[in-house]
């Protein structure tokens, strides 16, 4: 914000030096002037909300903390909306169900190691699992 003030004042003072010469001999404003101090409306505004924003960011924001002791350590959908969670709790797991405006614990245990069984396994790519596929079909509907 305290930028903002140095700027909008060598912005605003030759403007308004110059609204001064900018009224016809009728004593009415001219289009130009009409549409400068329209545009000098909107970017005060536009700052205000700038500002606005700044401090609500500033002062008001929530920090998300990140040594907690519960732990996601995997989720599956089960349907539209409706969830299955693995929770990490200290040194126990707990399954969760959760569904619109409903968590329910299905099963607790204790904390186990993920195996990785399947780490040297290699997945075939979508292509090739199709062909695969179909490959099997035809073979299917040929008998």
């Amino acid at each position: 914000m305290r930028y903002l003030a140095p700027l909008s004042l060598c912005l605003t003072t030759p403007v308004a030096a110059h609204a001064a010469t900018m009224v016809n001999a009728a004593g009415t404003l001219s289009p130009a002037l009409s549409l400068l101090q329209v545009t000098l409306s909107l970017l005060v505004i536009l700052a205000l909300i700038m500002g606005a924003a700044w401090l609500a960011k500033r002062y008001f924001s929530v920090h998300a903390r990140t040594d907690t002791t519960i732990k996601m350590i995997s989720g599956l959908s089960v349907g539209g909306r409706e969830r299955v969670l693995l929770l990490e709790v200290g040194e126990t797991w707990v399954v969760v169900g959760v569904a619109p405006g409903h968590i329910s614990t299905l099963a607790t245990m204790p904390r186990q190691i993920i195996a990785a069984d399947n780490a040297g396994q290699t997945h075939p790519s979508f292509s090739a699992a199709m062909a695969a596929r179909f490959r099997q079909m035809r073979g299917a509907n040929s008998e």
